[in-house]
């Protein structure tokens, strides 16, 4: 909280909670749940942070404060069987939201269940537990793992499996194999001592000088089984007290290596996005198989900047790495704001799929072009170029999988959805826009009343025998272009209907007459060319065929 939180009076805080800031400094004071969740309740409401007590899918328990306090109990107490038999009740209090269930229990086997609990979490609780599972996951299997430590016993075999749950979520099915500490020792003096009493005690056929004699072998042999015992006893609290000496440092260790994976996870997700497998049903890049590949309905976008073999022409190396990882350290960050996940991000571009909704894609569209009329202000202000670009949106069935070869591979998204969204985007420079969107996505984001469009008809589309409709999306345009697009809004229409029909002769004098009030109108005047061109192109048959 100081380290976050610097501003926050902690002194406050914890008054108003109930206790006070130098009782709770001292590591060996307990407090109720009661506190617990009311200091929670107003650190949320103080700091306005509120994942705070969620935000790694539990609450933040120091897993060497359990490390001692399950030692202290269980090492004089009880056996590791027992232990295991009652662990899934005990650190169910420590955790709202994750689940241990204890299956199968045989001596030196112990089969758990291991699951979420999202049921009573809001959608950013969700995702936060779903992304940071694996980690509280491991962090279990280490304290199964440890737990013959307290009795001075090696660590135990833990095997488990993953299967997909509900709503995404994973459940683990966990396999501890542990050895049983031997009590063979103080069991067989205890055995020896009552055996010799009974047969001594209940032997008529001796007289009484005899069993005097046996009296002392008998007082002899519980001294011997009691100090047996003793010694035992003595010897497993020693072993306890340097189990729990060493508690520390191991837990440390699991600690150290749980950051080395979790480490491991966040770079590898910089290359693998953890939304792909998740896809693909992998919890880690290790689960994925050569050819592995799924299909599904997703939309589409395509970014390129345009211009950019000039600009690359007149920058250094270093200077345009610098340009680039500027750009899309902006840009991406807006993509995954709006559920995209990005599947290639070339030098120039960027491919991402919106699993969603089309409207995630066009939002995200209409806000690319707002943060980098944010950065084209900054270059104005260093005298540079603005930068120009051109998106393209489709929606379809795609296939996501593996591609490469058994030693190399990458996760890819294709399909004709994703060439459609290809050309659309290269559409841009012969019309003059910024954002075009197939027909079927725009229809199906429901965006219709929101944003500003124009139909620009069917048109046809490279490597595509058929045409598609193409919509413009022109937010995101100069205030005075848009004011020109929207005042020939009714005409724009009329062309776009009667070419849909078929009858490109009258949307010519349609064109024509927008060009007329608009010059400026490039989408207007490329349809216009195609239509003059066509008409060229059928009179020049005719004179062959003539």
């Amino acid at each position: 909280m100081r380290k976050h939180y610097p501003d926050l009076d902690l002194n406050q805080l914890c008054g108003d909670a109930g206790l006070s800031l130098q009782y709770l400094e001292d590591e060996f004071h307990w407090v109720s749940t009661t506190f617990d969740h009311r200091f929670t309740e107003l650190a949320i409401e103080r700091t306005g942070e509120e994942s705070l007590a969620y935000s790694v899918g539990a609450q933040p328990i120091d897993s060497s404060t359990v490390g001692r306090v399950l030692a202290n109990l269980f090492s004089k107490t009880i056996t590791v069987r027992m232990m295991y038999q009652l662990l899934s009740k005990i650190l169910n209090h420590f955790s709202r939201v994750t689940k241990l269930t204890l299956v199968d229990h045989t001596p030196g086997f112990a089969h758990f269940q291991f699951f979420p609990l999202p049921n009573d979490l809001d959608a950013q609780e969700k995702e936060a537990l779903k992304k940071n599972f694996i980690n509280v996951a491991a962090n279990t299997m280490a304290h199964l793992a440890a737990i013959p430590n307290v009795q001075n016993l090696p660590n135990a075999r833990v095997d488990y499996t993953v299967e997909q749950g509900a709503g995404g979520f994973s459940v683990y099915e966990i396999k501890v194999y542990y050895e049983e500490e031997n009590r063979l020792r103080k069991n067989m003096a205890l055995l020896v001592a009552a055996g010799i009493t009974i047969g001594i005690l209940f032997t008529a056929k001796i007289g009484w000088s005899e069993r005097m004699a046996f009296a002392g072998i008998i007082l002899a042999s519980w001294v011997v089984a009691l100090r047996v015992l003793s010694f035992s006893i003595m010897d497993k609290h020693a072993r306890a007290l340097r189990a729990l000496n060493d508690s520390d440092q191991r837990y440390a260790n699991l600690q150290a290596i749980k950051e080395k994976l979790k480490s491991f996870a966040d770079a590898t997700q910089r290359f693998v996005p953890w939304e792909f497998l998740q896809l693909l049903g992998s919890e880690d890049v290790s689960q994925l198989k050569f050819g592995q590949n799924v299909q599904r309905e997703a939309s589409v976008l395509f970014f390129d900047i345009r211009r950019f073999s000039t600009l690359s022409e007149t920058l250094s190396p270093d200077e345009l790495f610098v340009f680039l990882n500027r750009i899309w350290t902006r840009l991406v960050p807006v993509i995954e704001k709006h559920s995209g996940i990005i599947d290639q991000v070339r030098g120039d571009g960027i491919l991402a799929i919106f699993p969603q909704s089309p409207a995630d894609a066009i939002r995200a569209a209409i806000d690319i072009h707002g943060t980098l009329a944010d950065q084209n202000r900054e270059f104005e202000r260093l005298h540079r170029d603005p930068i120009q670009v051109g998106v393209g949106i489709n929606v379809g069935k795609v296939t996501i999988g593996t591609v490469g070869n058994e030693d190399q591979m990458r996760i890819t998204v294709l399909g004709d959805a994703v060439n459609v969204a290809a050309r659309l985007e290269e559409m841009n420079k012969s019309l003059s826009s910024k954002i075009l969107v197939s027909k079927k996505a725009f229809d199906d984001s429901g965006l219709a009343d929101s944003v500003l469009w124009r139909n620009f008809g069917p048109m046809s589309i490279r490597g595509r025998l058929d045409p598609i409709e193409v919509i413009q999306i022109y937010e995101c345009e100069e205030p005075k272009v848009q004011e020109a697009y929207q005042s020939t809004s009714k005409e724009f229409f009329a062309a776009s209907e009667l070419l849909r029909h078929g009858k490109k002769d009258e949307a010519r004098l349609v064109l024509e007459a927008i060009l007329i009030r608009n010059p400026d109108d490039r989408g207007a005047a490329h349809l216009l060319t195609l239509l003059s061109q066509e008409k060229l192109e059928a009179a020049k048959l005719a004179m062959q065929k003539f």
